[in-house]
């Protein structure tokens, strides 16, 4: 990979996540809404997508989606043919991975939490295949760093995304998991009694750290192969 395939690739990531996370916001703040990244889902910070800022927000989720599978097809691209053995197959695997990671969040974030089983899946999955793709990325990561640059710090990132990876997939066995459909009990001055999310919503929580977990994978990935090949 060289500077010219990930710089765009990285900035068309950054662009979607700057889009999604900013105009999401600014949706909020518009529709006089609060909203709390410990207790809020992703897809509930686009609201309604037919309004401009959520639709633009939707869009930059697009973006760095398609920039995540850009990512695996870049090194296709890039190592079908200068790495001897069965790296065209393990690329095309880690960017099958990497396109269904893609189609699952999207989902999830499609499908809302009061659909409990098909976004309770689509949460598992997501952690499940992101594991697998950064993980190949770590594994990938180690060959070229064996076979073109022979450089120590790469090793580094290596870690980092392997750290990542299990990070990742012990996110849907939290123990707080079992119950994370479990809401405040509030007394109101007249009396009455109404429920209410906590502070800190699991579920909502896990979904972000999901995406963060995730973001800096690929960041760290694409770095890594930039320095392997230089």
């Amino acid at each position: 990979m060289n500077i010219q395939t990930a710089f765009p690739l990285l900035g068309a990531y950054l662009f979607g996540v700057f889009l999604l996370l900013f105009l999401g916001y600014k949706a909020k703040e518009k529709g006089g809404e609060g909203y709390s990244f410990l207790s809020g889902f992703p897809y509930e910070l686009y609201g309604d997508s037919r309004e401009v800022y959520p639709l633009f927000a939707r869009i930059g989720e697009g973006i760095a989606l398609l920039s995540d599978v850009g990512l695996p097809l870049a090194l296709l691209v890039s190592y079908r043919s200068s790495l001897q053995g069965t790296t065209p197959s393990y690329l095309a695997g880690l960017l099958i991975f990497a396109f269904l990671f893609a189609l699952s969040y999207l989902f999830m974030t499609i499908i809302p939490a009061s659909n409990e089983k098909a976004h309770l899946s689509l949460f598992f999955s997501s952690a499940a295949l992101s594991t697998l793709s950064l993980s190949m990325d770590g594994l990938f990561l180690i060959v070229l760093i064996r076979s073109l640059s022979g450089k120590e710090m790469p090793y580094i990132l290596v870690g980092f995304l392997f750290a990542l990876a299990l990070a990742t997939i012990l996110l849907p066995f939290h123990p707080k998991m079992k119950r994370w459909a479990e809401l405040e009990r509030v007394s109101e001055k007249d009396g009455t009694v109404s429920f209410r999310r906590p502070r800190v919503f699991i579920l909502a929580l896990q979904e972000w750290l999901l995406s963060l977990f995730r973001a800096l994978g690929y960041i760290l990935a694409l770095v890594g192969f930039l320095l392997a090949a230089l």
